[in-house]
């Protein structure tokens, strides 16, 4: 599996800079990837719905803060959370409501969730993991484009190659996303396809 040093020397082999061998040295290129990486690797947890970094919780209505108006009850964001990416008011592997339309009303406002439901809901995110060992080769891949086209300009002076690094990586992240939002929905698909011929 990648670590975190791999990464960085990835980014750093398309700049056309030299490996790093010790996170800590004192080189250009460790340097500029110790200020880059953390950044990079929270904006590319952001652009998809990472099947690794997901994550679901229920998190309990917040005694601390309530909405001032627009919505019925706030709870507090999970502090592992990247991105939220959906909130229900009832358990989604229920198995009434594992494909029924999510009616509720809610929306992020800094540290909470407002929604209009109260005592519980079910919250679905990315987390913020920092362990590479959890991340998939597609998003290592992503990554380290991301993260050198950050380095493109102070290590290789070269505006060009930033913008071609950047249009890689949205490439590169799209196709992981895809292929990442594919994982999993092939055996409800033949479920349904199933049902549909026992019904015949």
């Amino acid at each position: 599996m990648a670590s975190m040093v791999d990464i960085w020397n990835l980014a750093l082999n398309l700049v056309g800079d030299s490996n790093v061998i010790d996170p800590l040295e004192n080189s250009t290129g460790a340097d500029l990837c110790r200020l880059h990486y953390p950044y990079a690797l929270g904006f590319v947890l952001e652009a998809a719905d990472w099947n690794f970094a997901t994550k679901r919780i229920e998190v309990a209505e917040s005694a601390d803060i309530e909405p001032a108006f627009g919505f019925q009850s706030s709870f507090k964001v999970p502090d592992d959370c990247s991105r939220i990416i959906e909130v229900w008011d009832n358990k989604r592997g229920d198995k009434n409501t594992r494909y029924t339309h999510n009616n509720l009303q809610w929306q992020q406002e800094g540290e909470y969730i407002s929604a209009d439901t109260s005592g519980q809901v079910w919250v679905k995110y990315i987390e913020k993991v920092e362990d590479p060992n959890r991340f998939t080769d597609s998003f290592i891949t992503a990554l380290a484009a991301n993260l050198g086209s950050r380095l493109a300009i102070p290590i290789a002076a070269s505006r060009q190659l930033k913008l071609d690094l950047l249009s890689e990586y949205k490439i590169l992240v799209d196709e992981a996303a895809a292929s990442d939002g594919m994982t999993g929905r092939t055996k409800v698909l033949r479920s349904n396809v199933l049902i549909g011929a026992r019904a015949r």
